[in-house]
């Protein structure tokens, strides 16, 4: 994962109305300092924070959902619970060294 292009979709996609261009460019700047562990945590808690129901009870595809344990109730079982064609897979340790 490239950081900085990471960053730049995050900044850009935290705004529902248009921003300036220097403006956004002033957000990505001050983001990329931040420790990736931190940055990781900020993004996944924001986007826990949204509500995509409306979103996953349109989807009428099968659905494949692969989760940590230690997500489970934050990622897979809110997509269950509304996809009903979703399969979880647990994959343990996933990305860990």
């Amino acid at each position: 994962m490239n950081r900085g292009q990471f960053t730049e979709r995050f900044v850009r996609g935290m705004y529902k109305k248009p921003q300036g261009e220097e403006y956004i460019e002033r957000v990505i700047d001050a983001s990329l300092p931040m420790p990736t562990g931190s940055a990781v945590t900020a993004s996944l808690s924001s986007a826990s924070r949204m509500d995509w129901k409306p979103a996953m009870v349109k989807f009428d595809r099968p659905a494949r959902v692969s989760y940590e344990s230690v997500t489970k109730s934050m990622t897979a079982d809110p997509i269950k619970n509304n996809v009903l064609s979703a399969r979880l897979e647990l994959f343990e340790a996933a990305g860990h060294a």
